[in-house]
């Protein structure tokens, strides 16, 4: 995926970041959650045709299986766009998501479990970890590697080329992480359930506003649409087309003849006939079932629900206020009993596993275990549910755990995990610790079930019918030629090393096996008809018998131990809600009773006539609807092993008959043999079956233009064109022809990496400083593949060197501490009162010097951070040359300690805590006879509250800092929280600069609204800020859509009181409350308070901040001031 919103925001305010970074320490801390780097990876990297694929140590096996399924995906991405990439693409494989959520190529937001990889547009890399399914991770390389080849086509690879050429393009979400869905797996079982309850629940939205997770489900189904509709090749017209008028909308008109608005009405027209007539013969788990957890309930997503052996309780994770917890409740009536964990906010419960059923509870429902994320690795909590009391438990060596089941006898864990390039099932005895790999082998081996009687288990795998275990292992297996693609279950005898495989479905998957009190009686989830459904097998006489026949699908299901009860997750209104559903083995049905829905139809080619929507239909009708047209046209649709770009699909094209090689259409694009797929023929898409193949042929020299092949072998072509070869293509075969990679057998040669820094970013910005007005720089970033190295020069450059600024910074990040040197030069001239003739001089203030910062993550949540510069200030009065130069150098050591615990919004936090302590000083000065001596203690505490919904926060700030010893640094109120455009300087205190080393020492208050800068300056200040954050328009909508460019305007109120006082400030030593004025009214007298309203919104770029404060005096309230200022609150 791509990280839309995260980027979006950070690409609007990267002007600022670069600009206003000294001033942005008037916060005094740079909050933030921690992407702690436990370890200290060796990198190496291995090159295929088009990609140089990176990985560490224990990665090797899966880099290869990578680079053979990038280039296999690679040649369908690049016939069905008509596009070669112009340059090569770095993939970066990570063999944990743990691993992954803290790389430094493309920093991923704090709370990272839904992001399954990542493409960056700063160096077009790839990005992204395994997690143990090797047909998930199949998916997401061919996903990812779409988003770098449309970056490629329409960004040019990086940002630094958007900017330079000024692209303004911007591809919809629906559009991009729509087609990328589709390119890797064209339609599937899961899509077609979330569009079908969208349907059905008329909760899918036109394509225009298609967003959140329905711009991967619904953006996948709209060009599934296209694909049937309008044949496959329609997908490169709209790519070429959008490449030429930079318009969606235009591009879709062009080539379908459809404005977005039409397309949308006869896309959603088709599905609707699709799905409607599926109502009549389905089952509502609304009315066979008990909703017990949905959206309505004020859960928002709900994942991993397991119910207790005695079926009075449920545990499962989800999330009411953006963080996931883990509650307990009443399986009656779905009433939370206690929240048993913070997840996300603390050691323990760092991230927990919400994509994977992975909690259990023991035999007596007393304790549950479920995997975490504790600090550095994945970890086994087992926690009483009365006191929330736990325990950790540790597998050695793994990277990663999926899923638990507890043994019902003994205190013994069966756990499904991964290492390197497997997942296997363990045993975990918790009394001794004893660890057993009970399966040891290549495939992927998931969600293991204990029987009642604790004698054996049950699994689901992709192992087919490799049923003997621990030996396919990566030295002598090679998964590449595997269908991976399958699932099915199989029995695991503890201690026999011979499997036996309960299913064998070639087409559906079967998982999530569960048992009741009947060792002979398994249920498992199956979709087979098209419909993710609960099954049940007996394992005496192999009989098959549905026990649902819903309209939505089951994702997950778990039973009560006598079997009474079962809890299902299925989807609600589009969220993943909790169901119960009484006595299932009573519901057992004929399986003739499960009619194959037009999904499976299109997949099985069986043309069942009992399918509603194609019994109730005519044929021409049928054949006006390009889902029905594909379920009833005789070509099965290419899926799992048979979908275009897999890698099995191309090595069975390659031994296929040629007697069943199929004629192509005329109008088919040719596909020419590449030199690196050994001359083995690409299959076309949209027409292979799995015993079919279909090749495209041509003859040498030939293409098709308007569907009629040509010959070129007699053309005499311009020298034109000569010339343009001539100049082309040296760089584009050096390119693409890496020298060196394979060894005299053909395998990838492991290649060491080594350090180089290529561009980033080069750009020009100009921003805005409260003291010193608009300003610009360039700022030039570098960095290496791995982002570990970061090196970055800014500067707004003149012609002479003592009125330019530069700043040159290095950092360094592949390990847990990181650190970063920085050598600086900042100048400003200022217009300073004075006792000369005019009043006034203008000075020249420099500031230069260089200093290390070091940065150690205790955790997610607490960081240390300390630095150590030498800094040396000069003051020039360029107005009298004769006017000495004032010099001032200094040793400014600093350490500060900060927590963060908050859950980030739209652009500020929503909920949580976060807060800073930190000491400061100079304990030696030299080079001028005014030495510089002084302590400075600061801290800051924030809160954060959701009030009715996300949509609402109270945000609460204290904030306050002494200064003392010889020379204490200089406090000075700022007025606003951000860049003051507006700003006025008070009258009678000016500019903040008693003494050459305020230049660079001064420390900004604020926000204190309502008041000029410098009204008060000193070496002691308190200050109290509280605000109400609402939504203007947001709220007043439905839904979470932006449908409008004003959406997310925001409203605040907030009340500011502060005070500064002692120090240098001789006018005022010491705080005073109360004051008597002119008038004989008490009023306050170093107190400043205000209260206001203000707007925020993010335009043109900028976060803009819109203020209306009016001063309080203790006897009422003054004029109003309006401020306007960029920047976010606090």
């Amino acid at each position: 995926m791509r990280i839309q919103k995260k980027l979006r925001i950070c690409l609007l305010l990267l002007p600022l970041i670069l600009l206003f970074g000294e001033q942005a320490e008037a916060q005094y801390f740079n909050f933030g959650k921690n992407r702690v780097n436990y370890g200290n990876h060796v990198w190496s990297f291995i090159q295929s045709k088009h990609f140089d694929v990176y990985y560490y140590e224990g990665g090797a096996y899966l880099a290869r299986f990578t680079a053979e399924a990038a280039e296999d995906a690679y040649n369908q991405i690049a016939k069905d766009f008509n596009h070669d990439i112009s340059d090569r693409i770095t993939i970066m494989v990570y063999q944990s998501h743990n691993d992954f959520a803290v790389n430094n190529a493309a920093p991923l937001p704090d709370n990272a479990e839904g992001i399954g990889g990542v493409t960056e547009l700063y160096k077009n890399r790839v990005i992204m970890p395994f997690t143990g399914d090797y047909a998930d991770y199949r998916r997401l390389i061919h996903h990812e590697l779409t988003h770098a080849v449309v970056n490629d086509m329409f960004y040019g690879g990086s940002i630094q080329n958007v900017i330079q050429n000024r692209i303004q393009l911007n591809i919809p979400l629906w559009f991009n992480e729509g087609i990328a869905e589709y390119q890797a797996q064209g339609w599937d079982t899961n899509s077609d359930m979330y569009v079908r309850e969208a349907i059905l629940t008329n909760q899918l939205a036109r394509i225009e506003q298609l967003d959140g997770y329905f711009a991967y489900r619904g953006g996948q189904s709209v060009w599934d649409y296209i694909s049937e509709q309008y044949g496959r090749e329609k997908i490169g017209e709209i790519m070429q087309k959008l490449r030429l008028t930079r318009s969606v909308e235009s591009a879709f008109k062009q080539a379908t003849g459809l404005s977005l608005k039409e397309l949308s009405e006869r896309w959603q027209s088709s599905l609707k006939k699709v799905y409607w007539p599926e109502v009549a013969i389905r089952e509502d788990l609304n009315d066979t079932g008990k909703l017990l957890i949905s959206r309505e309930k004020g859960f928002l997503y709900t994942s991993a629900a397991e119910i207790s052996p005695q079926g009075d309780q449920m545990v499962f994770i989800s999330t009411r206020d953006g963080l996931f917890d883990v509650f307990l409740a009443r399986t009656s009536d779905g009433k939370v009993i206690r929240r048993l964990a913070n997840g996300q906010d603390n050691n323990r419960f760092e991230s927990l596993k919400i994509l994977s059923p992975g909690i259990a509870w023991n035999a007596s429902g007393t304790h549950i275990a479920l995997p975490t994320k504790s600090k550095a690795n994945d970890v086994i909590q087992v926690m009483d549910v009365k006191t929330r009391s736990t325990k950790e438990y540790h597998i050695p060596g793994i990277d990663a755990i999926i899923s638990i089941a507890w043994h019902p006898q003994k205190d013994v864990l069966a756990v499904s995990a991964t290492r390197d390039a497997q997942s296997d099932i363990y045993l975990l005895d918790m009394k001794t610790g004893d660890v057993n790999n009970l399966t040891n082998d290549i495939f992927s081996d998931m969600e293991p079930e204990w029987s009642p009687d604790g004698s054996f288990l049950i699994f689901h795998s992709d192992r087919g019918t490799h049923t003997r275990v621990a030996t396919q292992q990566v030295e002598n297996f090679n998964m590449m030629g595997h269908n991976y693609a399958q699932n099915d279950l199989y029995k695991l005898i503890p201690g026999q090393p011979d499997l036996v495989r309960i299913t064998t479905d070639e087409k559906w998957d079967e998982k999530s096996p569960v048992f009741g009190n009947d060792p002979n009686l398994l249920a498992f989830i199956s979709d087979r008809n098209g419909i993710p459904n609960l099954y049940v097998k007996n394992l005496s006489t192999g009989d098959e018998q549905p026990l649902t026949n819903v309209i939505t699908g089951i994702t997950q299901a778990s039973l009560s131990a006598d079997g009474k009860k079962v809890i299902l997750n299925s989807l609600e209104k589009g969220t993943p809600s909790i169901y119960l559903l009484k006595d299932p083995f009573t519901r057992m049905k004929s399986k003739e009773s499960l009619v194959p829905n037009v999904w499976a139809q299109r997949v099985t080619q069986t043309v069942d006539p009992r399918t509603p929507a194609l019994a109730m239909v005519d044929k021409d009708l049928i054949q006006a609807n390009p889902f029905l047209r594909d379920a009833t046209d005789g070509k099965p649709f290419p899926y799992k092993s048979d979908r275009p770009g897999n890698i099995f699909s191309r090595i069975k094209t390659s031994i296929g008959n040629p007697s069943d090689i199929r004629s192509v259409p005329e109008n088919t694009s040719p596909v020419p043999n590449k030199p690196d797929s050994g001359n083995k023929p690409v299959p076309t898409s949209g027409t292979t079956t799995s015993n079919t193949p279909v090749i495209a042929t041509a003859k040498p020299d030939t293409t098709n233009y308007g569907g009629k092949r040509v010959d070129f072998r007699n053309y005499v072509f311009n020298n034109s064109f000569d010339t343009a070869n001539k100049d082309r293509l040296p760089e584009d075969l050096n390119r693409f022809d890496p020298t060196d990679n394979v060894d005299s057998t053909g395998a990838y040669r492991d290649k060491k990496y080594k350090l180089k820094f290529t561009t980033d970013l080069i750009n020009g910005a100009a921003g805005y400083s409260t003291l010193y007005g608009v300003q610009g720089n360039t700022t030039f970033a570098f960095s290496d593949v791995t982002g570990d190295h970061q090196l970055v020069l800014a500067t707004n450059l003149m012609v002479d060197l003592r009125n330019s600024d530069y700043l040159l910074a290095y950092t360094y990040l592949p390990k847990r501490m990181d650190w970063t040197m920085i050598g600086y030069h900042n100048a400003n001239i200022i217009a300073l009162s004075d006792n000369t003739e005019y009043g006034y001089s203008y000075y020249r203030y420099r500031s230069f010097g260089g200093g290390v910062q070091a940065s150690y993550p205790i955790d997610k949540f607490r960081r240390i951070d300390g630095t150590m510069s030498l800094a040396s200030l000069r003051q020039t009065n360029i107005s009298y040359f004769n006017v000495p130069v004032e010099i001032r150098s200094y040793l400014y050591p600093s350490v500060s300690f900060q927590k963060d615990v908050t859950v980030d919004g739209y652009t500020f936090p929503v909920s949580g805590y976060r807060y800073g302590l930190s000491f400061q000083g100079s304990p030696f000065s030299f080079g001028s006879d005014k030495k510089i001596r002084f302590g400075t203690i600061l801290g800051d505490f924030r809160y954060y509250k959701s009030l009715m919904s996300r949509y609402y926060t109270l945000a609460l700030r204290l904030s306050g800092g002494h200064s003392f010893g010889k020379t204490p640094q200089l406090f000075y109120t700022a007025g606003t929280g951000s860049y003051w455009i507006n700003r006025r300087f008070d009258s009678q205190n000016s500019f903040p600069i008693l003494d050459v080393a305020d230049f660079e020492l001064a420390l900004p208050v604020m926000p204190l609204r309502g008041f000029d800068v410098t009204n008060q300056y000193g070496s002691t200040f308190g200050l109290l800020n509280a605000e109400f954050r609402f939504p203007l328009i947001a709220a007043l909508l439905p839904g979470p859509i932006p449908v409008i460019p004003l959406y997310n305007i925001q409203g605040v109120a907030f009340v500011d009181a502060g005070s500064i006082w002692g120090g240098r400030n001789e006018k005022n030593p010491q705080f005073n409350l109360w004051k008597t004025d002119a008038t004989g009214s008490r009023v306050f007298d170093d107190l400043r308070a205000s209260a206001g309203l203000g707007i925020r919104i993010i335009a043109l770029g900028y976060p803009i901040q819109l203020d209306w404060a009016w001063p309080y005096t203790g006897q009422g309230f003054e004029k109003s001031r309006f401020l306007v200022s960029l920047g976010l609150d606090f």
